[in-house]
């Protein structure tokens, strides 16, 4: 990966978060209903797939995940020796999911960004991961998306506070938390325990993308449902997955690996 590569993928998450600013403060200087309505329904059908997808956020994270491996597998720039490796690391503050896919590019930003606009082959992927991955607000407030390519954010206070110092803080907001996002790297994630763990990931460890989600439920609930969910016959569905390892606390909890005879 060049230094190029990097700096052109972080230049477009700042300019497409700078768009995103531009369009609320234009519409709002001439008078349009933009905020009011546009915003409050984007809000509400990302409610909508939340709520559709209630209890799913760790098998979207793993069908992200799969669908991103199937890539690397067939593309020589991304191709690696096996195992492919899914690590998911559950902190009592953070839940954290790395895997060895094709890295997050910028049309994987879109594909979140951007209703009904996934950059997956429906030929080759099992899901539309614009979708499926707003059922992580079921957890968190602020997702947080870490690769060699991009390294962003997005954040329900920052973008009520952004748009509230455009429109003003006695407007009635509702506002799409995933239609705002904002440069994030891995100097300002807080505490540094938690920024050493994902350069971990990243740097040692040599995962492609890294997908850390701040809990704002408790983090007993998401082990349950990583219990639940992590079950060996995810691999057979998964099949570009070679290996799925659980962390808690710093401790390896379980581990699933596929075996061909």
């Amino acid at each position: 990966m060049s230094a190029d590569d990097d700096l052109r993928g972080q230049a477009y998450v700042k300019r497409l978060s700078e768009d995103t600013l531009r369009q609320v403060r234009i519409t709002h200087k001439e008078g349009l209903q933009y905020t009011s309505v546009d915003l409050r329904n984007q809000a509400n059908a990302e409610a909508s797939a939340t709520r559709e997808y209630h209890g799913r956020y760790l098998f979207e994270l793993l069908q992200n995940a799969n669908d991103a491996i199937v890539a690397a597998r067939d593309d020589p720039k991304w191709s690696k020796a096996p195992p492919y490796r899914v690590r998911i690391e559950l902190t009592d503050a953070t839940l954290v999911v790395a895997n060895d896919g094709v890295p997050f590019i910028e049309r994987d930003v879109d594909s979140i960004y951007r209703w009904g606009e996934s950059s997956k082959d429906p030929n080759k992927s099992i899901g539309y991961k614009g979708i499926g991955f707003k059922s992580v607000l079921e957890i968190t407030d602020s997702p947080e998306i870490f690769s060699p390519i991009v390294q962003f954010r997005f954040d329900r206070e920052t973008c009520y506070r952004v748009v509230q110092e455009i429109v003003g803080v006695d407007t009635n907001l509702r506002l799409p938390v995933t239609r705002f996002v904002f440069p994030y790297t891995l100097d300002q994630i807080q505490p540094a325990y938690e920024a050493n763990l994902v350069r971990r990931l990243l740097h040692e460890e040599e995962f492609a993308t890294v997908i850390r989600l701040p809990l704002r439920v408790n983090s007993e609930a998401v082990l349950d449902r990583i219990v639940e969910d992590l079950n060996p016959a995810l691999l057979l569905f998964l099949n570009g997955i070679d290996e799925i390892e659980v962390w808690v606390e710093g401790r390896l909890r379980r581990a699933l690996r596929r075996r061909v005879r």
